[in-house]
């Protein structure tokens, strides 16, 4: 349908007072609302939830992101923190 590399599917768009959230291509965005030449992409890239569906902002430093396969839970404080592993907890639901 479009042949420019620029065009990505946008599924999710979720607007907060400080922040724009956004799934585009099943990869997590976020742009802060000061600072919006600046996306961030990288910090998401290890979560691993299968196709996401949604995100759900909860409070002022976590968000919640709804997948195919699970929930992840996001704390926005280490949003600046270099990557590095990540440590998961298994629990059936």
């Amino acid at each position: 349908m479009y042949e420019s590399k620029n065009v990505l599917p946008l599924s999710c768009l979720v607007n907060t007072p400080d922040r724009t959230w956004a799934i585009l291509d099943n990869e997590i965005t976020l742009v802060h609302h000061d600072r919006p030449g600046e996306l961030h992409e990288r910090p998401f890239r290890g979560i691993d939830i299968g196709e996401l569906n949604d995100i759900y902002p909860d409070g002022e430093s976590t968000v919640l992101f709804a997948a195919s396969e699970g929930i992840a839970r996001f704390d926005l404080k280490h949003l600046d923190r270099p990557a590095r592993s990540l440590h998961a907890a298994i629990r059936s639901v």
